[in-house]
């Protein structure tokens, strides 16, 4: 049954998303949140949207940036979780802790008398796709919602690749210059003490000691002259990422505008069923939207997660450091290029298709334990069976064994 409603709900959303539909949805109560903080750009732009629709909007963010927080909670029990009242109208706070908090003090505190419909969680500013979505604290949120009964839609806004490579490189052009200030200033200073140790001798060479004046101060206009080309390379990283903002805000405005279509479409599809929930039991989607204006975007497809990697945030030790570096696949690499390489082009996976400019929905159940072979067996039964290197009773699907 949830098959059936899942493949007329979704391909009916897919149609809707991108166009107005001439059903007259009634109001929902819509639990909004986010993981980039309660004011981000993308939640205000889809409140507003949700509530010029006519729907019931209540909100209950984090009140700092949570990005990358996953389904992370707040364990300290009978601990008090801060919240504000931000209109001092009752609908919409910031909460002290993570999106899964927030989504928690929306639907069993702040708003628990409101028959939440819905949860939504965005719009993000940043893709959430492939293995990223385990990272992703938009949709830790959503999910949240959906292990606790309530249908919810995560949404993500992708980021420009051309313009991220572009600030990639800049970045790279900026940390030479710096190295090679640091070395200049480095050696300016090995000869300034240079120039003192020759003053304090009792007869000092002042033929030494001009000479290497003079070469302190050819280095201190060459220091001068790097430390202008790095003002300038900030500058235009600055100006690149601004360019890049202004992207992510165009699909946060195509998202919204996806979102309210989508949820009309689900609601019509509800009502003529006759199910009293807006999505099938223990399904959540995952929508995702090019950084592009809703008349760039050519089509919204159904799509799948799968386990496409983008890259991942490692901390690698540089220079006796700990720091934060971003990886890349060529996936990423070919879309920043404007082309997905041949062998992803498979566009029925979420990642490939939204980086070949589709925003995208796709189905999210939840669940983490491992999914059933063809011939019955489960996964984890085959991994214990072959770790034990031992013939062992392997449970199936249907509670038999073999």
């Amino acid at each position: 049954m949830i098959k059936k409603t899942l493949k007329k709900a979704l391909p009916l959303a897919i149609a809707a998303a991108a166009a107005s539909t001439s059903f007259n949805a009634t109001a929902l109560n819509i639990l909004l949140t986010n993981d980039d903080g309660y004011g981000a750009h993308g939640i205000v732009v889809l409140e507003s949207a949700l509530k010029a629709a006519g729907h019931s909007v209540y909100v209950s963010a984090p009140a700092e940036d949570s990005s990358g927080t996953s389904g992370s909670i707040n364990t300290d029990r009978g601990a008090t979780v801060g919240f504000t009242d931000e209109t001092g109208e009752g609908t919409n706070f910031s909460v002290q802790g993570s999106p899964v908090d927030s989504v928690s003090a929306g639907l069993y505190g702040l708003f628990a008398d409101k028959n939440i419909d819905v949860v939504i969680s965005g719009s993000n500013a940043g893709q959430n796709v492939g293995k990223l979505t385990n990272n992703s604290g938009t949709v830790g949120a959503a999910m949240f919602a959906l292990r606790n009964g309530v249908s919810s839609i995560a949404v993500s806004v992708a980021v420009d690749l051309p313009l991220l490579v572009e600030v990639s490189e800049i970045s790279d052009e900026l940390k030479a210059l710096g190295g090679q200030a640091y070395m200049k200033g480095a050696e300016a200073q090995a000869k300034g003490d240079l120039i003192q140790a020759e003053l304090a001798k009792e007869n000092p060479d002042m033929a030494l000691v001009g000479q290497l004046s003079a070469e302190v101060e050819a280095l201190q206009l060459e220091i001068a002259d790097l430390q202008d080309q790095i003002n300038a390379k900030k500058v235009e990283i600055y100006a690149v990422l601004a360019q890049a903002d202004a992207r992510v805000e165009d699909g946060q405005l195509a998202a919204a505008t996806i979102v309210v279509n989508t949820l009309d479409s689900l609601e019509q599809t509800m009502l003529e069923s006759g199910s009293e929930k807006l999505l099938p039991e223990g399904i959540a989607l995952n929508i995702n939207v090019p950084g592009k204006t809703l008349a760039e975007i050519p089509k919204v497809k159904m799509t799948k997660v799968t386990n496409d990697n983008l890259g991942d945030f490692q901390i690698i030790m540089e220079n006796g450091e700990l720091i934060v570096d971003a990886q890349t696949n060529r996936l990423v690499a070919g879309a920043a290029l404007g082309q997905v390489p041949e062998d992803y082009l498979d566009l029925k996976s979420e990642a490939q298709a939204l980086f070949s400019g589709y925003a995208t929905i796709s189905p999210l159940d939840g669940n983490l334990g491992a999914k059933t072979r063809a011939d019955g067996a489960s996964q984890w039964s085959e991994l214990k069976l072959n770790l034990r290197g031992e013939q062992l009773l392997i449970e199936v699907a249907d509670g038999t064994a073999q």
